[in-house]
């Protein structure tokens, strides 16, 4: 009987194909082995003014890294803190799934948290607030939020402004989630990538979207 079971043989894919997309795109990206040092030189690369977002929260790890490293500034974080809005294929995260209870985690001073699922919270807090979008971590994991938030953001990003995905690769079915929703709403010819992680990858766009 072979040693490797089917499910590794398909994580090991995954990986392969990963690995490919980052070489692929790697001419003007930095690799990074820790995602907190990934962070470090993201934070050096958004402009001085618009708006720092991130969208999935959970126990707010990321965004008071990132809020450290820019003091001066507020940053915005969404999340419902129910878990996942929809099963997240490829692995065995149902819907529901990372649920906080709808406990809000503590966070730094100068990040202000926006409870909710995205489809109700997104859209409303954009028309709030004008002005450009400088940051943007999608951290959703699956296809749909992130699609939306990709959707919604596009009229604000301009060049400059960096995105950082959470989970663009490095699992089975990578291909249907964060980096679908990429795909399907800026084109590849717009961005840059200039950062990538274990399954991290930061673009800067690079020309004005339509």
């Amino acid at each position: 009987m072979p040693s490797d079971k089917p499910i590794q043989i398909v994580k090991d894919r995954a990986n392969e194909r990963s690995a490919d997309f980052i070489e692929a795109n790697i001419a003007n990206a930095l690799l990074f082995g820790r995602k907190s040092h990934l962070l470090d030189y993201v934070a050096t690369l958004i402009k001085d003014e618009g708006l720092m977002i991130e969208c999935g929260v959970f126990t707010g790890g990321s965004i008071n890294h990132m809020a450290g490293l820019h003091p001066d500034r507020t940053l915005f974080g969404f999340d419902s803190f129910e878990g996942l809005s929809e099963n997240w294929t490829g692995n065995h995260h149902k819907s529901g799934h990372f649920d906080l209870g709808g406990q809000l985690p503590k966070v730094e001073p100068n990040v202000e948290l926006v409870k909710g699922w995205i489809d109700d919270t997104f859209q409303p807090f954009l028309k709030k607030n004008p002005g450009d979008i400088a940051y943007l971590h999608v951290d959703t994991d699956t296809y749909q939020p992130a699609k939306t938030i990709l959707q919604l953001a596009k009229p604000r990003l301009r060049v400059g402004s960096v995105i950082l995905f959470d989970e663009l690769f490095g699992y089975p079915a990578w291909e249907h989630h964060e980096y679908k929703a990429l795909t399907e709403t800026i084109p590849e010819d717009k961005y840059e990538f200039v950062a990538f992680s274990q399954m991290q990858a930061a673009l800067r766009i690079t020309k004005a979207l339509k």
